[in-house]
């Protein structure tokens, strides 16, 4: 199963109008978290919100999760050593209000090797492709904790 998670923030079309259209063509079910997008999925199941248990067993259950670049969502994916692939939001689009997700996707890309998608094609191309995505084992955790530290300490 695929699946796709938007956040909780707000509406995310590009994300599940891009992975509605990729759905017809793999051979697995995929679910998409639309929240308040105003695109219904037709070639994929949806819903809008769930709890956090439900959103957790979604992730588990997954052979590969595509999501909004949400630290919540990429750590439960590594925690359960799910496949992710990164669609962030650009504020070019009117997505977000900065390319905050942009910078967060490419420092987990320099850390784990995640996959960043920024069009369909790019999503299109991982999804098709999920042996070729990156391992998310707990054999990078080290690496993520020291990137959390210095994270932590810049903020501080």
């Amino acid at each position: 199963m695929i699946f796709v998670t938007i956040g909780a923030t707000k509406p995310f079309n590009r994300l599940v109008s891009s992975m509605n259209d990729i759905a017809v063509e793999v051979d697995q079910k995929v679910i998409i978290q639309v929240g308040e997008s105003s695109i219904k999925p037709t070639n994929a199941e949806w819903f809008e919100f769930c709890s956090p248990e439900e959103h957790s067993s979604y992730i588990s259950d997954a052979d590969l999760v595509v999501s909004h670049a949400g630290t919540g969502t990429i750590l439960k994916a590594i925690q359960v050593e799910s496949k992710i692939v990164l669609f962030p939001r650009l504020s070019e689009k009117n997505e977000a209000r900065n390319n905050h997700q942009v910078e967060q996707s490419r420092t987990w890309n320099d850390l784990l090797d995640l996959p960043v998608a920024f069009d369909k094609d790019d999503l299109r191309s991982f999804v098709m492709n999920p042996s070729d995505l990156p391992d998310t084992s707990r054999g990078n955790s080290n690496k993520i904790v020291e990137e959390m530290q210095k994270q932590l300490e810049s903020i501080l």
